[in-house]
């Protein structure tokens, strides 16, 4: 599994991160905007809304609760320590995608526990030792990769998968650093994928 943050950054539009992620074979955007820029740009989001509908994409917002709710959205990725994922669980329903960023294995178990869908852990270091101990706890919450600063190499792509996660989430060093952002995904996308 595969998250694209969309932000906004110097090279592209909000849109036009979204529309290169989708070519690249993406199916989950996560868009990163805080609430007073999701409302200046409603237009933008509109449109991103309408063109993961038309395709069948997954589209999450980070710690915007309400646009969420608004826009029809997928769910919320929560990385915003003052926002409780289980609030929110129980304000979108049991329908919304809910994830966290979490720090230990017991704050994995206990949204787990909490009906959360699942977690992103930054610490890629210790990834191996955090994972193997929510699933020591019976935890099967799956666990992403949340490295937003991340170049993507193939060397970190192994050490994610290596690691035990689940899926990645990243972004914003695609649309920055790369001179194609469509084929970077799409060879991260192949990377990730099971070999047949």
């Amino acid at each position: 599994m595969l998250q694209i943050i969309i932000s906004k950054n110097a090279k592209y539009s909000l849109s036009e991160s979204a529309q290169m992620a989708i070519e690249g074979g993406a199916q989950w955007l996560l868009l990163k905007v805080d609430a007073q820029r999701a409302d200046k740009m409603r237009g933008e989001i509109v449109d991103i809304v309408a063109m993961c509908k038309d395709k069948g994409i997954i589209l999450t917002i980070e710690n915007c609760i309400e646009q969420a709710r608004e826009y029809g959205l997928h769910g919320v990725f929560i990385s915003d320590n003052n926002i409780s994922p289980l609030k929110v669980r129980e304000e979108l329903g049991a329908e919304a995608i809910i994830g966290s960023v979490v720090a230990t294995p017991d704050s994995a178990t206990s949204l787990y526990r909490g009906d959360i869908d699942y977690v992103a852990f930054s610490d890629i270091d210790n990834a191996k030792e955090f994972i193997n101990d929510v699933r020591l706890c019976g935890c099967e919450i799956p666990i992403v990769a949340y490295v937003a600063g991340s170049k993507l190499s193939d060397t970190d792509l192994d050490t994610f998968k290596q690691s035990g996660f689940s899926g990645i989430c990243s972004g914003e060093q695609i649309f920055s650093d790369s001179t194609d952002p469509v084929e970077k995904i799409a060879h991260i996308i192949k990377h990730l994928s099971p070999q047949t």
